[in-house]
């Protein structure tokens, strides 16, 4: 059965930039069962071509596809024999600001949904991020425990996150009950810290705080269990030593050591809580977040990956060497619009194609160094994207966003950057080796045989690359500024 077809039209977002828009109204590409294919294409059977540019997004590009001399000389050769790691998936943040823009659209978000969850549709995204308490993109700070000092947690209560939260994580596994979810706080409850605050300040290294802690964590993934979602996994801290104007906290490598062999650890492993996760590190300090746990037999010995985001791509390569039995998850791709930097927006996010493509850069770059996951931040913002930053509100892009005024929403060029990974590489996966100048293109084989050659050209001309596999020679076509998956082999999904 055919799933509804799309349309991109153009919509300006400021003097520069055009975003990309879709609505349900007319026959460009068709998603099937089999997978996405251009309506009446008639390319070669063997192989497919999708590729999106600014003003067209997801277009089927087969019949540019060419065959060259097999003896000739490939910019690109695809060698599935060799192979790397797992691919598992990829996924996004569910954050209440995302299902608070969801419900401003006429449908509640359904469609946009679909794009993201639903296993026939654009992003086909399977494993997710939930906060534990709020987030930078909560609606307001809290925790699941605020009453203070009470070390049994009786007063422990999911309530709020059944307003907005669990709404939109139900709402993504109706489309996609295979969705897995792991979680992380961003603060433990106030007065769990030195600053009985829930931004800045730092975890209290007392025992009966770390034990409070631990079953905090716990309760939260039971509670969700009973809710029917059931964790993957659980991160302790997100960014430690970040300490920013919105809910943080600050751990040092010793103490998550300690949390995790002598609490976290003990009391999930007795309880059968999900397993932990060790993350989410944003800084290239390996000595500093990770040997500490990792160098510790009694704690290594209950962490099952790594999460790394943002700067943490400098360890990533290092990490894989050294502990290659390890998973390891990215998990947070860079907001952009930084704060920090010249350039920064402050009444809301670019969500340009400039974004788009180093956000594709980024995928491709974690990928290489060994990750297994690849994640978004935010998936669905407002169009403004700001935070709860009590002094930046730092608006950050989003993979899709909704207009306040015509409750419309767009699918940024960073959706497209994604959905050109996501929607054909399978979890399964496995990342196989390409010969040639590969820092514009990666190559994945399908545990269905079928191999995909992710590509962007983002220079101001047209470039073409001789892509070989097999002995078969196939030019590849990009237009300036624009990304391509090249699909060779059974169909896809």
């Amino acid at each position: 059965m055919l799933t509804p077809t799309f349309r991109a039209i153009l919509s300006p977002q400021s003097e520069t930039v055009m975003n990309l828009r879709l609505l349900v109204l007319g026959t460009v590409i068709v998603l099937s069962g089999n997978g996405l294919r251009a309506a009446g294409a008639t390319g070669h059977p063997a192989a497919q071509l999708i590729v999106t540019t600014e003003a067209a997004p997801f277009v089927d590009a087969t019949r540019s596809l060419r065959l060259a001399p097999a003896d000739g000389a490939a910019d690109l050769e695809i060698d599935p024999a060799a192979t790397f790691q797992e691919i598992l998936g990829f996924g996004g943040a569910f954050n209440e600001k995302g299902w608070t823009a969801l419900q401003l659209l006429p449908d509640g978000g359904a469609k946009v949904l679909a794009a993201l969850f639903d296993p026939k549709g654009l992003a086909r995204f399977n494993i997710c991020r939930v906060p534990v308490g709020s987030s930078d993109y909560a609606e307001s700070r809290y925790s699941l425990a605020e009453t203070p000092d009470d070390f049994a947690l009786k007063d422990f209560s999911i309530e709020r996150d059944r307003e907005r939260l669990i709404p939109y994580v139900k709402a993504a596994k109706r489309l996609n009950p295979a969705l897995q979810l792991w979680g992380s706080a961003w603060s433990p409850p106030a007065w769990m810290k030195t600053n009985k605050g829930t931004d800045s300040g730092a975890m209290r290294a007392e025992p009966e705080i770390y034990d409070a802690y631990a079953r905090y964590l716990l309760k939260f993934a039971q509670a969700y269990r009973a809710e029917g979602l059931e964790l993957l996994a659980l991160c302790p801290q997100n960014e430690p030593s970040t300490l920013t104007d919105y809910p943080s906290c600050d751990w040092t490598g010793e103490q998550l050591r300690d949390f995790i062999r002598d609490h976290m650890g003990p009391v999930f492993a007795k309880e059968k809580g999900p397993a932990i996760w060790l993350g989410t590190i944003n800084k290239p300090e390996l000595a500093r977040f990770i040997e500490p746990t990792m160098s510790d037999t009694a704690a290594a010995r209950y962490v099952s990956a790594l999460g790394l985001q943002w700067f943490a791509l400098e360890i990533l390569p290092e990490c894989a060497r050294r502990w290659p039995g390890l998973m390891i998850a990215q998990t947070e791709t860079e907001c952009g619009n930084r704060h920090w930097e010249a350039g920064y927006r402050r009444d809301a996010a670019p969500n340009d194609w400039k974004y788009g493509a180093y956000t594709w850069g980024k995928i491709h770059d974690f990928f290489a160094g060994g990750a297994s996951i690849y994640e978004a931040w935010n998936m669905v913002l407002d169009s403004k994207g700001r935070s709860i930053g009590s002094r930046t509100h730092w608006p950050q892009n989003a993979l899709v966003t909704v207009d306040f005024t015509t409750r419309e929403a767009t699918y940024t060029p960073a959706f497209w950057a994604f959905a050109h990974f996501s929607h054909f590489v399978q979890p399964g996966a496995r990342r196989v080796a390409l010969k040639g100048d590969g820092k514009d293109a990666m190559a994945f084989c399908n545990s269905n045989g079928a191999v995909v050659l992710v590509l962007s050209n983002q220079e101001e001309q047209k470039r073409e690359f001789a892509v070989g596999l097999g002995g078969v020679r196939r030019v590849v076509a990009l237009p300036p500024k624009s990304f391509a998956t090249l699909v060779i082999g059974p169909a896809g999904r």
